[in-house]
Parts: C-alpha cells; sequence; structure tokens
C-alpha cells in the first residue's frame, strides 16, 4: 500500500497490541489494590472476631 509506512492492517495491529499491553498493566494494578483490599479486610474481620469472643466471655463472667 505504502512504499515506506505502514499498511492499514499493520496499523490496526500496532494499536490493538498498544491497547492490549495497556489493558494488561490496567487489569495487574487493580488485582493488586483488590488483593490489598481482600488482606486489609481479613484484618479487620480477625480484630472484629477477637472483639466478639472477649464480648461474650465477658458476659459469661458477669453472669
Amino acid at each position: 500500500m505504502y512504499s515506506t509506512g505502514m499498511s492499514t492492517f499493520e496499523f490496526v495491529l500496532y494499536v490493538a497490541f498498544i491497547m492490549l499491553c495497556f489493558g494488561i498493566k490496567i487489569y495487574r494494578e487493580r488485582v493488586k489494590e483488590q488483593k490489598s483490599e481482600i488482606h486489609q479486610l481479613k484484618e479487620e474481620n480477625e480484630k472484629l472476631k477477637e472483639a466478639v469472643r472477649f464480648y461474650h466471655e465477658q458476659g459469661d463472667n458477669m453472669g
């Protein structure tokens, strides 16, 4: 098609490849954020479990 430049098909493939690379990067960042959020929620859950246990132990000792 062009003697020195890319053909339309090559250009479309190039753009699609770049979009795929950015998509993968964004996906990995989101997965990383979700993993850290899950870890934080698990820690909070453990603290709440401890608080509930303590509350029930206090109630059993008073009753």
